[in-house]
């Protein structure tokens, strides 16, 4: 006999890999989403923030620039709520000056973007996740918004490294190299 079929899509939104496929899912998606983030849910305010952020189109048929505001709002909600997902995000929402975008920025106000992505950064890797360790890593290894700091760099590249990112043992090689950081061998 042939194997069963998959299980249907359900209205919970664990990532974008998990997308609804078509308009009413995305809608009930949205209502199921909703409902858990007004109690509070961190989780449910980032994937609300994702759904409305969502370029396939939003499921709640609003005007497009008002999407993207809740979703800015959403995203806060949950990254202040602590979901290391938000924190990250809006980390590189602040890195890449997404929410600042003016060419014509002034040098205090790029610098109070790196400072805001290194505040969020540090919260998502405290939480262990391990892409923010490295960009965390960075900031201190460029003195982007920071004092250089090599073995504050070091620190959080281990870190990463420990955590099986490859890229981050490579990246910690190439630190000892260039900055002339003694090993530790411990």
């Amino acid at each position: 006999p042939p194997p069963p079929p998959p299980p249907p899509p359900t209205p919970h939104m664990a990532d974008s890999a998990n997308k609804p496929q078509t308009k009413k899912h995305a809608q009930e998606a949205y209502q199921h989403e909703l409902s858990a983030a007004r109690k509070g849910d961190p989780a449910a305010c980032y994937r609300i923030s994702v759904l409305l952020d969502n370029d396939d189109g939003c499921p709640t048929g609003l005007p497009r620039y008002i999407a993207k505001e809740e979703a800015t709002a959403w995203l806060m909600k949950a990254a202040e709520l602590g979901n290391a997902d938000a924190q990250y995000r809006v980390a590189d929402n602040y890195e890449t000056c997404a929410w600042n975008p003016e060419a014509n920025a002034t040098v205090e106000e790029q610098k109070d973007n790196h400072t805001n992505a290194l505040f969020w950064y540090r919260k998502a890797a405290a939480q262990g996740k391990i892409a923010a360790f490295r960009k965390v890593a960075a900031y201190y290894s460029g003195g982007n918004g920071v004092d250089k700091k090599p073995a504050e760099a070091m620190k959080w590249l281990r870190r990463a490294a420990d955590a099986g990112d490859k890229v981050a043992a490579f990246d910690l090689a190439r630190l000892y190299q260039m900055e002339g950081v003694e090993q530790d061998h411990a």
